[in-house]
């Protein structure tokens, strides 16, 4: 994956947007905030209206209903409680306010801890970023240091030769190490800002303007020996001539 594009308030806004254990914080403070509307109705008068009717049944008329005043009861009636005595009810409203209170710190404790992981994840792709580059330029150092000896090999001692390969080695393997480190930061980018899905199949779905491709595993392991040097071919001297024998004067 290629670095995305970051702006840090974008970023953390998106994350507030999409992060799912942000959205539950964020349903639970509006969950105690119907509970304490709830428990604050308990403290209001009540006010009910009961009515009752009464009719005689009779399969000769409509729907076996006898709409005759004469033989049925009506009954209306009105129901007020004064809220005189509410001890309970009071209890149960400061203990709902209690749990509101409860709830919303939870909330801005977990949006802030939202924010700093992404500010932290932004941090970390930039810091990946200047890693891979400096390994870039050790690599280019080493392969230099290299290039030279070979340009005069008589200067060069067996010592200076493998110090040479040992640091382009080192190089190598610390450019494939930032490699990795930055594509980590990348996912974890992806993560604490709520971008991260994973299809059906296992593949990564990549968000908008962030483009994935699927390496070979010839290049997520490429041959180490191809990356160095050809060591110099040694120089033989020719046999010597043999000696020519003696005469006998």
């Amino acid at each position: 994956m290629q670095p995305p594009v970051i702006d840090g308030e974008v970023a953390v806004q998106m994350a507030l947007d999409l992060r799912l254990d942000l959205q539950n914080s964020r349903d639970q403070v509006d969950d105690v905030k119907r509970l304490v509307e709830l428990a604050r109705n308990g403290l209001l008068p009540a006010v009910d209206l009961a009515a009752q009717i009464d009719m005689l049944q009779d399969p000769d008329f409509f729907n076996g209903v006898q709409l005759d005043g004469a033989f049925d009861d009506y009954t209306v009636g009105i129901n007020i409680e004064v809220p005189l005595d509410r001890v309970d009810e009071r209890i149960a409203l400061r203990q709902a306010q209690l749990r509101q209170e409860q709830v919303q710190r939870t909330f801005f404790n977990t949006r802030d801890t939202v924010s700093v992981q992404v500010r932290q994840s932004t941090r970390a792709i930039e810091r990946s970023l200047f890693s891979l580059q400096l390994q870039e330029r050790n690599i280019g150092i080493a392969q230099q240091r290299q290039d030279s000896i070979d340009a005069a090999p008589d200067r060069a001692t067996p010592r200076d030769r493998t110090e040479t390969v040992d640091a382009l080695v080192r190089a190598l393997n610390d450019r494939d190490r930032a490699r990795r480190e930055l594509q980590v930061a990348i996912l974890n980018y992806l993560n604490s800002t709520g971008q991260l899905r994973v299809s059906q199949d296992g593949g990564l779905m990549p968000p908008k303007g962030l483009d994935v491709r699927y390496l070979r595993t010839a290049e997520l392991m490429p041959n180490p020996v191809n990356a160095l040097p050809a060591p110099p071919t040694p120089v033989v001297p020719p046999p010597a001539a043999p000696a020519a024998a003696p005469t006998n004067s």
